[in-house]
């Protein structure tokens, strides 16, 4: 039900023309046309170095890609305004794993570990790097967080000061305990040089992953190491992303990510690093090993589930979580960049954040040049050729993230001014008797079991209800004009629970039943649905968080699903499209497009009752569900692609030649919000 994301946490049409010369004229919009402020938005990938150029000559409106201080610096005294925020950093993640008879891992230790911190130049680095836009990082939290405030007391405890001639003691005497000697300043084991394999991102639009980890290779170079260095992106993925960690197949791998949000709480920090969530890579596999702290799993499951009383005692575990987390240093921050933003003082609509300058969900549906129809936004990239692209898997990177905010809405997010998860499109109600009681869970509640929607048993507890409400949701449309219905709803809830226990769906999801342990029952009310949940916290929104979820339209969804996870002739993304030798879905690909068809044109409605049947009520016809199929093939046919969203633009046409992604607007007058409706949202946070 929830996010994973990290970040770490996504379209011509092949054998085909795109026609991209949207005209300038006057729009004339009136606040009182639904959907967002622009008529298109343009999504122009832009070369390294070329977006002032393109901002001083009027070619793009803005730029989310990030300019360099250079560039800044050439549009002073312009028509250009300059934003930056905080908002990219660099880390490592470490393999932990213990060494062996023939290879040698300084990272077992977590005081070689923890060294790098004093061997990386950081400061150096951003000088040298980022023309001193930036500064080192010791923590994955933004300085201007205000849980960073918490850990004054718990960072004084350590020392990231760079500190060469300290971090090569240590790293000396833990390779000579484990038998390696210096030869010719090189490590040496068994005759052998010692050599760290080193995992580095190298994607489209990622030079600057290139040159951080081409840097800290360096230095660990001079410490003596030999650095394979292994490169690998969406189209080349990582080879040992599903390795064993004990076969030391490799060392470290590049890891950072670039924010397009703040949450007030950070303690995800402490649960995503804790070992029951295997974290770390290839862990997940059936029999792979992991490292083991049972105190961090403690606090953060504790974290995770509320199991606390009150705010204090939820501050004094995030504090402890932190810090174990900083002493056993499985990964390292490095920097963080600052990045820098720029758009014409033409453009109206735009909100700025102090961590994520105009990198905003509401500035994409609010921004617009009055007397123009389209806004062109200069980013790094696009979707790449044989990139996976489907509306579940939208989003594999930050650039690819602007596009899903434009093209899809959201239950609820975090706002700009205050950093709580507040409503967007849904509104919700928390009712709990946490942290120590319990509430009733009606008997017409139902749950996923035994493959059916079924009532719950009697006498069945839990600690809060939420209730979502979709007023603004259910009976609104989908961009192909057919109904957002309970059955949508249904079908998306129902994927979580197919994914665990559907073993065919679980050897390529691999997600696991813990996280699922806490649900204990569903009720639809009217327009509401209720969730039953053994999770507390002092803050609402942390709960919102948590259990808001995705929804997407059943019928294509459901087609998608069964090519993956059944007949397994595509996979969402590359690493498992390369696992099992069959390409990645890319619904802007007319051959592919074409094989979900005729997935449609084979589905039974008899086959699929189950996903929205509960009792005796039946949440779908069979009217509705041609209906839908007749709808989807006839936006495959107009749009020359499958991507069928809920948000305010929709997907206009792509050049696979030149990247270049233009969205539509949606003016369909179901849709709940209009231009300043995103603005006053944020006025009223």
């Amino acid at each position: 039900m929830k996010k994973i994301f990290f970040f770490l946490i996504l379209l011509l049409i092949l054998f085909g023309c795109t026609n991209t010369n949207i005209s300038d004229t006057p729009n004339g919009l009136s606040e009182l046309k639904k959907g967002p402020a622009s008529d298109y938005l343009v999504f122009v990938p832009i070369e390294d170095n070329k977006a002032a150029e393109l901002l001083l000559s009027e070619q793009i409106d803005m730029s989310l890609a990030p300019l360099t201080a250079e560039e800044a610096n050439k549009l002073k005294d312009s028509n250009i305004n300059i934003y930056t925020s905080p908002s990219q950093f660099f880390s490592l993640s470490l393999n932990p794993a213990p060494s062996n008879s023939e290879k040698i891992n300084p990272f077992s230790s977590k005081k070689v570990r923890f060294a790098l911190n004093n061997l990386i130049p950081k400061q150096k680095m951003v000088d040298e790097l980022f023309g001193r836009y930036g500064s080192p990082k010791d923590t994955p939290l933004f300085k201007e967080s205000p849980d960073y405030a918490l850990l004054k007391e718990t960072l004084a405890k350590f020392d990231f000061s760079y500190k060469p001639s300290d971090a090569n003691k240590v790293i000396t005497e833990f390779m000579e305990e484990s038998g390696a000697k210096k030869v010719n300043n090189k490590w040496q084991f068994n005759e052998k040089p010692v050599e760290i394999t080193y995992l580095i991102y190298a994607g489209t639009g990622y030079n600057d992953m290139i040159e951080v980890n081409d840097y800290i290779a360096s230095v660990l170079e001079e410490a003596g190491f030999v650095v394979n260095k292994v490169y690998y992106d969406s189209t080349n993925p990582n080879p040992f992303s599903k390795s064993d960690a004990k076969d030391l197949n490799w060392n470290l791998i590049s890891s950072g990510g670039i924010y397009f949000g703040a949450s007030k709480y950070a303690d995800y920090a402490v649960i995503e690093e804790a070992p029951y969530n295997k974290y770390l890579m290839g862990s997940r596999e059936e029999g792979n090993w992991n490292f083991e702290n049972k105190e961090l799993d403690t606090i953060a499951k504790k974290l995770e589930d509320g199991n606390y009383s009150n705010e204090r005692e939820w501050k004094e575990l995030f504090k402890k979580g932190m810090e174990i987390t900083f002493d056993e240093a499985y990964s390292v921050y490095v920097i963080t960049k600052e990045q820098i933003f720029a758009a014409n003082k033409k453009v109206e609509g735009l909100t700025v954040s102090d961590f994520t300058a105009i990198r905003l969900l509401q500035n994409l549906r609010e921004i617009n040049i009055p007397g123009k129809d389209k806004l062109i936004i200069g980013t790094k990239e696009t979707y790449n050729k044989e990139d996976p692209l489907s509306y579940s898997y939208l989003a594999t990177n930050i650039y690819r993230m602007d596009i899903k905010m434009a093209l899809m809405d959201f239950g609820a997010w975090s706002s700009p001014r205050t950093l709580e998860y507040e409503p967007l499109r849904w509104n919700y109600e928390i009712e709990t008797a946490g942290p120590n009681g319990k509430l009733n869970v009606p008997e017409d509640a139902f749950m996923w079991k035994d493959d059916k929607w079924a009532l719950v048993a009697k006498d069945i507890n839990a600690t809060t209800k939420i209730a979502l409400d979709l007023s603004n949701y259910i009976g609104t449309n989908w961009q192909d004009g057919e109904k957002i219905t309970w059955a949508d709803v249904l079908y998306s809830l129902q994927t979580g629970y197919e994914s665990v226990y559907n073993k065919k769906w679980n050897e390529i999801t691999q997600s696991q039943e813990m996280y699922l342990e806490k649900y204990k029952g569903y009720r639809i009310d009217g327009n509401k649905l209720e969730i039953y949940l053994d999770e507390w916290s002092f803050s609402n929104g942390k709960i919102a968080e948590n259990e808001i979820f995705s929804v997407y339209p059943w019928v294509l969804f459901s087609a998608e699903n069964t090519l993956v996870f059944e007949d397994r002739n595509f996979m969402y993304d590359s690493s498992d499209a390369k696992e099992y030798k069959v390409p990645a879905m890319r619904l802007v690909n007319q051959e592919h497009i074409q094989i979900v068809l005729q997935k449609l044109d084979e589905m039974n409605f008899e086959d699929y009752s189950k996903f929205f049947t509960i009792g005796s009520k039946v949440y779908a016809t069979e009217e509705e569900f041609n209906n839908n199929k007749a709808a989807i093939k006839k936006w495959a046919q107009e749009r020359n692609n499958l991507i069928i969203a809920d948000g305010p633009f929709s997907l206009y046409s792509f050049d696979e030649n030149t990247g270049t992604v233009t969205l539509k607007a949606v003016r369909d007058n179901t849709y709940p919000f209009k231009k300043g409706d995103w603005l006053a949202q944020i006025k009223s946070s």
